[in-house]
């Protein structure tokens, strides 16, 4: 990714951005609160529809024998081949799965990396044929709470399923998924793994679907998987708007005479650094360019399909409206709605795609779905309000709050709503203000 400025000298600092005009942007509004719905505040229905992640393990699924049998099947191997005959790389996994399936994943462990090595030493160190190995380890790690250990065996993992699938296919879209979803949850969960700089795994998400589009739109793909990956890099978009800054150390670079030992200087820290500082810096035209390459792509199709394409507005008007860019979203919003009024289709209502305001973003990115328990206090709360033509809770009426009578927990919800943005209702093709809206939330206070 090519990039204009070196670095800085001394510390990079990343503050709120100022409303001002910028050369690249022909408006800048002050950047998005930091109060993101789904991670500070959730309806309580979203959080009961929680998705299924890696860390959701089930221990119960057995290996079909007793850990004896299968230790047997490899004692006999051994004394066949030896201790370093390849051929116990499957005896061995089975036996680790059976430790696994007894809750013993100490064990299970040992065997693992045990058969791995073997594996490694046969297929080398990149060859797929470890990869089911590294999907029980990584299930195990998970189980005994040792992230750093699991964040590391991703990150190979990842590296692995690069040399072994071509872009486009679907076991490396599945491969681009898993990774990119895991380092979404340890950045929201604080998982610091190597290092404590947390703008490293929005970076890696960044990049990941970005390469995954690049790649195919080497290869003349523009199907499904491009598709999604473009939604993909829209959707961490909103996690960067929401980066609320950290220390970075950065390295002075004398461009006009290096002079002295340069390769210590350029650290792959300060790269990574500005790299990230500029994908924060130009966050609002970065989303806008991707949601408007997802719009000319449906509408450019050979056969539009109006779901689609009204999609594909929904999610360009929610880019501008969590900017407060309300006329840009209310633009997009209404050309939604006139494609489903204009296709003449039973099966799509436009009052329908607009029937309720939606919270935004209208997605999980912001859930942490329970890598680590949250030791947040937290609140739940029924309310009454008002949703404006311009996406705004207003006339905030609290029904049930839990713990009650708690005025900073009343506080709080009061702050949070008035900074959640919701895709307001359109009826008649028009955005309108809706009353009587009632929602129950969990927040954390």
């Amino acid at each position: 990714m090519p990039w204009k400025h070196l670095v800085v000298c001394g510390c990079l600092f990343w503050p709120p951005l100022p409303a001002i005009a910028h050369p690249n942007d022909s408006i800048v509004p002050e950047r998005p609160k930091p109060t993101p719905y789904g991670f500070q505040i959730s309806r309580v229905k979203d959080l009961q529809q929680r998705s299924v992640g890696p860390w959701d393990l089930d221990d119960g699924t057995g290996t079909g024998l007793p850990v004896a049998d299968y230790l047997r099947v490899v004692q006999g191997r051994e004394r066949e081949g030896g201790a370093y005959d390849t051929q116990l790389v499957e005896p061995l996994h089975d036996l680790g799965r059976a430790y696994q399936a007894g809750g013993r994943h100490d064990e299970a462990l040992a065997t693992f990396r045990r058969a791995l090595h073997l594996n490694r030493i046969n297929g080398g160190l990149y060859n797929s044929a470890q990869l089911p190995l590294m999907n029980d380890m990584i299930d195990s790690y998970l189980v005994l709470g040792d992230l750093d250990a699991a964040d590391q065996l991703y990150d190979w993992r990842f590296r692995v399923q690069q040399q072994a699938h071509s872009p486009g296919q679907p076991e490396m879209q599945q491969a681009v998924s898993e990774y990119v979803d895991w380092q979404r949850q340890a950045y929201l969960q604080g998982i610091t793994g190597v290092t404590d700089e947390g703008f490293r795994r929005l970076l890696t998400i960044y990049e990941a679907h970005s390469a995954q589009i690049e790649q195919l739109e080497e290869a003349g793909d523009r199907g499904a998987a491009y598709r999604e990956a473009l939604y993909n890099r829209l959707e961490v978009e909103y996690l960067i708007s929401q980066y609320d800054g950290e220390k970075v150390p950065a390295v002075q670079l004398n461009i006009s005479g290096w002079g002295g030992t340069t390769d210590e200087l350029a650290t792959s820290t300060s790269i990574e650094a500005e790299r990230f500082r500029q994908l924060r810096e130009y966050n609002l035209r970065n989303g806008i360019n991707t949601a408007r390459r997802i719009v000319d792509l449906e509408d450019s199709a050979e056969q539009p399909d109006p779901v689609a394409r009204a999609r594909a507005r929904l999610a360009a008007g929610d880019w501008y409206q969590w900017w407060g860019l309300t006329a840009r979203a209310r633009q997009n919003y209404e050309e939604a709605w006139a494609i489903f009024d204009g296709d003449e289709s039973e099966t799509t209502d436009p009052d329908d795609l607009f029937s309720r305001p939606v919270e935004l973003p209208d997605t999980r990115v912001f859930h942490p779905d329970g890598i680590a328990p949250s030791e947040d206090a937290r609140a739940r709360a029924v309310v009454s309000l008002r949703v404006s033509r311009d996406g705004r809770a207003r006339e905030i009426e609290v029904v049930e709050q839990e713990p009650p009578e708690d005025m900073g927990a009343r506080v709080v919800l009061y702050r949070l709503l008035r900074d959640v943005r919701f895709r307001p209702v359109v009826r008649n093709g028009q955005t309108q203000s809706v009353a009587g809206v009632v929602r129950e939330y969990r927040y954390q206070y």
